[in-house]
């Protein structure tokens, strides 16, 4: 985990690397294909990004 001195930052990343790891298995990738697991979840969530109106995102969290 990396150490920023915020827990909800590690914990964040913690997060995002489960999410990249359930990628990675969804594919049958090795680890080492880390960064093409991150390009494709980059892929969906930017243009996801883009769609959803702002006042929807803002009542979403």
């Amino acid at each position: 985990m990396a150490t920023a001195g915020f827990s909800s930052f590690g914990t964040m990343v913690d997060k995002a690397n489960r999410h990249l790891k359930d990628v990675e298995g969804a594919f049958g990738w090795p680890k080492e294909r880390r960064e093409q697991s991150y390009a494709a979840v980059r892929a969906v969530l930017h243009p996801l990004r883009d769609r959803v109106p702002v006042g929807a995102a803002v009542t979403a969290g």
